[in-house]
């Protein structure tokens, strides 16, 4: 890390001292949420940042020794475009797990603008967003990710709001981190049942505001990321893959049904 960096460590209500203590050790700047969520913590962590250049990092990724470097000389070399993905591979050893977690190690960069595909623009895991885009969407939607109701799908819309916001994204592999898969079985079941969920809950969101993309998303969800993968697993005969696909359909189905009900978006 260059001198003027800073790092900011979100404690998401926890519940003990660990984490303050952690990041005191670390040189790192603590920040406390009470109410728990992934999205309120990353707002928290954001706007209390000084630099341009905000880049966000999960708890359970790990930044390779270039990762800072990487993400700087990226931006440095882009300074028109607002937000940025990087790579996130596998820890050596951890590529033959049941399935993979928020993996995407593209060779090549891509750029996302207008009506770009949210889901194949990297993760949130490795997400780097320039001040002035966060300023313009208003951050993460505190009503989407871990934590919440709709646990999932909480970097795609924001991607979604950032792009029907004019803003230009690009993934970079170059910027890699290392995500560890840490899941059992049964985890990577509630994992999935949670994506679907809030996959489900951002589609009804994306349909109050643009209907084509929702058509897309709704799409690419139910079919590219859901039943054509439960459909090949059965022709491959691997049952755990079938029923974590099958399991990530019904609960987008499931999402889509609370967020009907609940309507957490109807002044939105």
């Amino acid at each position: 890390m260059r001198v003027e960096d800073e790092i900011i460590v979100v404690d998401s209500a926890s519940r003990g001292d660990d984490t303050q203590r952690l990041a005191a050790n670390s040189g790192a700047r603590y920040v406390r949420c009470d109410v728990p969520g992934a999205s309120r913590a990353r707002n928290a962590g954001w706007r209390a940042a000084h630099h341009e250049v905000v880049a966000f990092i999960d708890d359970d990724v790990l930044a390779t020794p270039d990762w800072a470097a990487s993400v700087a000389a990226t931006c440095a070399r882009h300074p028109d475009l607002d937000f940025f993905t990087g790579r996130t591979d596998f820890v050596p050893g951890e590529e033959f797990t049941s399935r993979s977690v928020a993996i995407k190690k593209d060779e090549e960069p891509q750029t996302f603008v207008g009506n770009a595909r949210a889901d194949l623009m990297g993760h949130g895991a490795n997400l780097f967003v320039r001040r002035r885009a966060l300023d313009v969407v208003g951050g993460f939607d505190d009503r989407l990710g871990p934590g919440t109701r709709f646990p999932a799908a909480e970097d795609l819309d924001l991607f979604d709001r950032l792009l029907a916001a004019g803003c230009v994204g690009r993934y970079e592999p170059a910027a890699c981190a290392l995500h560890v898969q840490w899941r059992n079985r049964r985890q990577l079941l509630a994992l999935d049942w949670g994506y679907g969920i809030g996959s489900g809950a951002r589609l009804v969101k994306l349909l109050g505001r643009d209907r084509r993309r929702a058509a897309v998303a709704a799409g690419a969800f139910f079919w590219g990321w859901g039943l054509r993968y439960v459909l090949e697993y059965l022709v491959d005969r691997r049952p755990f893959l079938t029923t974590t696909s099958l399991v990530r359909v019904l609960g987008g189905l499931a999402g889509v049904a609370r967020a009907l009900v609940t309507r957490p978006w109807r002044t939105t």
